[in-house]
């Protein structure tokens, strides 16, 4: 049992050691980042790391493809990933993992990132008809670059009318279960597929270790203009309906769902193509980054439901997620601390 004297000395040592610690990671360690982009190295260096010390390293297109091809072909539901929405956490993964091929010195730290779009689609997945959020019913699809504007535009277009058909899904089952709560904030999150994920993942490994560490968080998008549309379509539509068959809905005297979700795909893309944005560049091809974007569709942006934070991180849209990385460091820094102190604190006992 510490006496209060020592549970103070013991408080200033580890304040004083998780500096040392923190100080010598951000000024005297080498970081190399699996990435060329201007606001991923911005972001490392506004995080407090010396531009000196700091090596970008370009990874082929390959390695991101073959680590998504890798895990689809392998995944399997579990508790632990039980949508198959891991696919950002393992091109990080690959990435990181890219830097040791790259002959990349076991004394620095390793960082690495991705962002995708994630999608949820029921097709095939579902292990019941009349689950409301089973968990194991929805099968997350994460969207890689487009090769170009046309394909951008119909991944898009089906992205959408996949959400008009998850909420209507959504809709006549919270109908069936007679559910009659109000409650945004738990409506939103029973209705989870119904949403765009922007998932980032960071990939790091520390100076002399072996395991790299990849989390993720996202902003979860809430496109009210789709579930509009969603709202006009019978609830009790024929949940296997296709795109196609939902895209000829007519909700208006010559105006059909697909007219509408058209214009609005259209309109997105002459914004981007305003504001400069090449959506072949971009994971899904979409920048919702952009407020005009999420203006069209009149999106409410949620945070992670396992955050613990009330507003979402807006740098989860750059591929830099801040609040995650300050977190993972944080953490690693006071561990390491917490050790080294105990280590020596106690041994003179």
């Amino acid at each position: 049992m510490l006496s209060e004297q020592e549970r103070v000395a013991y408080r200033e040592m580890l304040e004083k050691e998780f500096e040392k610690q923190m100080s010598e990671l951000l000024f005297n360690t080498p970081v190399y980042l699996a990435s060329t982009s201007k606001v991923r190295v911005d972001a490392v260096k506004k995080f407090g790391f010396k531009k000196e010390n700091i090596e970008t390293v370009s990874v082929p297109d390959g390695v991101e493809l073959f680590a998504l091809e890798d895990y689809l072909e392998y995944f399997t539901p579990s508790m632990a990933d039980r949508h198959g929405t891991v696919t950002v956490e393992a091109v990080a993964h690959a990435k990181a993992d890219f830097l040791k091929e790259a002959g990349v010195p076991e004394d620095a730290l390793w960082l690495a990132f991705d962002t995708m779009p994630i999608i949820y689609q029921n097709k095939d997945y579902r292990v019941g008809n009349d689950k409301l959020t089973s968990g194991m019913d929805w099968k997350g699809k994460s969207d890689m670059k487009p090769k170009n504007i046309e394909e951008a535009k119909k991944l898009a277009k089906n992205n959408f009318l996949t959400i008009i058909k998850n909420h209507l899904f959504f809709l006549k089952n919270l109908e069936l279960s007679g559910y009659t709560s109000k409650k945004v904030e738990v409506l939103d999150r029973m209705d989870f597929a119904s949403a765009i994920h922007i998932k980032t993942a960071c990939a790091i490994k520390f100076p002399h270790e072996q395991e790299i560490s990849v989390q993720a968080d996202r902003i979860i998008l809430r496109p009210q203009v789709l579930y509009d549309l969603a709202k006009v379509i019978d609830v009790n539509f024929d949940e296997n309906i296709s795109l196609e068959e939902l895209y000829e809905i007519e909700i208006a005297e010559g105006q059909t769902i697909g007219n509408v979700v058209r214009e609005l795909v259209e309109q997105i893309f002459e914004v981007m193509k305003e504001k400069g944005v090449d959506p072949t560049k971009i994971a899904g091809g979409i920048v919702y980054q952009l407020p005009e974007v999420r203006a069209l569709l009149e999106a409410k942006e949620r945070p992670n439901i396992i955050s613990d934070y009330e507003e979402a991180d807006q740098s989860i849209y750059t591929g830099f997620p801040n609040k995650l990385f300050e977190s993972v460091i944080v953490r690693k820094i006071e561990r390491m601390a917490r050790y080294k102190v105990e280590d020596s604190f106690f041994s003179k006992k």
